[in-house]
């Protein structure tokens, strides 16, 4: 089946920054340490920024590729890919003999990608609720 080229630069520009994020995600949590400047922020916040970060990008591609889905599906969706992706990483780090895995991480990655999700609703919601009526 051809998509048409504008599909196809959507496309990209709604799906690739979520891959991308995932793989960046995937790549900093198997390095032995933590990149420059991160302990700055506690490991946790950190965690709950970052999954809140994918889960947004994750809600973004899958309302593109999934457009006749309601918001709050989507919504779920975003978390559910965020939270998977959190407890993945988790595993692998677990198999990892320089890291550690920490379920208090996975919980931190889920209550980061569950705020992003229920502001992204609450934003949406508002700005729906202020639109003049057609």
């Amino acid at each position: 089946m051809n998509e048409p080229a504008s599909r196809r630069l959507w496309w990209s520009w709604h799906v690739w920054p979520a891959l991308l994020d995932a793989v960046a995600i995937l790549v900093v949590g198997s390095l032995r340490a933590a990149p420059p400047g991160a302990e700055r922020f506690s490991d946790k916040t950190l965690h709950g920024i970052a999954f809140g970060i994918f889960a947004w990008l994750a809600a973004r591609a899958i309302r593109f590729s999934r457009p006749a889905w309601p918001i709050s599906r989507v919504l779920i969706a975003g978390f559910l890919a965020s939270s998977a992706l959190g407890g993945g990483l988790e595993l692998w780090q677990g198999l990892l003999p320089y890291r550690d895995s920490e379920f208090l991480d996975f919980v931190a990655d889920a209550i980061g990608a569950a705020i992003v999700m229920l502001l992204t609703g609450a934003v949406r919601q508002l700005l729906r609720s202020r639109a003049p009526a057609p």
